[in-house]
């Protein structure tokens, strides 16, 4: 699928990744780290004009698609207005996309502080009491790209009937007044708009939602609520829970000429499941909770994965395999000491540029004098390896070859699990 950004003049193509950010920008990066990171040279298979070799008519490299969530900006409403030029420009990335969610899937969400009439978001220790008119006039300050209206995601599995049913008809009178803001020309010129698809793990008020978000003239829709976003959300279980049926009947419901996204830290497996179910955008926090634990992606693991010489397996016995191994299977812990003398790069098939220019045994010493260079040894090689891994499965959804794709994860990702509990023997 490709998605048009008018305000932005990209056209992007799906699976695409939202890149997650920390007080409204990439955590750890500058613009010139980024430059230098290669971080840009990888994203460009998520837009065509670069894929194909043309040039875009308005940005002459290829762009970084930023997620900032609600809580980044509310304070800083008067500032962006005064700017007058959009949270892009002012943050330095003036070509880059920018999204704007009510939830932040890197931070972990706070509950049972929204109202029928208000979502509440946190900056500086600080809550905000959200109307839509005060999330209208965020979206008027920062110049957005593409927004999800005002959505109240707060539903736990414990949620009570009553709470998801406040939540359900919260999140859809905020995206009515959203949607009137956008048709009397308020939110600005093409900003898209996504409508949040609510809740919980209750099927009937799913079902409803969707049905009920899909009959407006929204752009898109995220799929939101079964976690309460932070590192927590990439222990959702979608090998063995209700998730993965019950976001196929949500799916289901909506048009596939939209673009479905779902938010939260997703590990290899759990992307190519999801893309498999019909979501298409997802965002980064993934690679940067990696960041958070000094752990890397394991490249090499990833890919090296053999797609010619794999024999499809049958969802039974690839959710057998998966109950077996966590998702660690896919990192490499770099504060462990069995890196302190070893010369290698992180991966040996990563064209990032920690893994260009320097070693595992550096990376290991710069954790363990808690220098501030680790972060961004890290925050690079996570990034430019997760964003080459939506390339990889881009490129597996084009030529049908996703559950090719998903049967040598499985394999690679047990392999490693294997490697790595004799290594720890001895």
């Amino acid at each position: 699928m490709n998605v048009f950004m008018p305000s932005v003049d990209l056209r992007v193509s799906t699976p695409f990744l939202w890149h997650s950010s920390e007080g409204l920008t990439l955590p750890h990066l500058t613009v010139e780290t980024l430059e230098a990171s290669r971080i840009l040279t990888v994203a460009k298979d998520s837009f065509p004009e670069f894929e194909s070799g043309e040039k875009c008519a308005t940005v002459d490299k290829p762009p970084l698609p930023i997620l900032v969530s609600l809580g980044s900006l509310i304070n800083r409403r008067k500032t962006l207005r005064k700017y007058a030029k959009g949270l892009a420009s002012f943050v330095g990335l003036p070509k880059s996309p920018i999204l704007l969610t009510t939830a932040d899937p890197v931070t972990l969400s706070r509950s049972g502080y929204n109202g029928s009439k208000t979502v509440s978001v946190w900056s500086n220790g600080n809550r905000y009491k959200v109307s839509s008119g005060d999330f209208i006039d965020a979206v008027q300050s920062a110049k957005p790209a593409v927004i999800v209206a005002l959505s109240d995601g707060d539903t736990p599995k414990d949620a009570s009937n009553k709470r998801i049913l406040k939540s359900v008809q919260a999140t859809l009178d905020h995206l009515d007044a959203v949607l009137e803001a956008k048709r009397s020309g308020a939110l600005g010129d093409g900003v898209l708009v996504y409508g949040a698809v609510e809740g919980g793990f209750n099927e009937e008020q799913r079902i409803r939602s969707a049905v009920a978000t899909a009959e407006r003239e929204v752009d898109g829709f995220l799929i939101e609520g079964f976690h309460a976003n932070g590192a927590e959300s990439g222990e959702v279980d979608l090998a063995n829970s209700d998730v993965l049926p019950l976001m196929r009947k949500v799916v289901e419901r909506l048009p596939e000429s939209k673009p479905r996204m779902y938010m939260g830290s997703c590990d290899p497996l759990q992307v190519v499941s999801l893309v498999e179910c019909g979501i298409d955008m997802f965002d980064a926090s993934y690679a940067l909770h990696l960041t958070k634990r000094n752990s890397a992606i394991d490249a090499d693991v990833l890919f090296n994965v053999d797609l010619e010489n794999i024999e499809i397996e049958s969802e039974e016995d690839i959710l057998r395999q998966e109950r077996g191994h966590s998702s660690t299977s896919f990192e490499l812990e770099m504060s462990d000491p069995r890196y302190k003398e070893d010369f290698n790069p992180i991966s040996s098939n990563c064209n990032c540029y920690t893994c260009l220019n320097h070693t595992r045994a550096y990376v290991n010493h710069l954790i363990a004098t808690k220098e501030l260079l680790a972060p961004v040894m890290l925050t690079m090689h996570n990034t430019f390896s997760y964003s080459r891994f939506f390339n990889l499965v881009g490129e597996s959804v084009r030529k049908n070859r996703l559950a090719v794709l998903k049967s040598a994860l499985v394999h690679a990702k047990s392999g490693a699990a294997k490697k790595r509990r004799k290594d720890s023997e001895k």
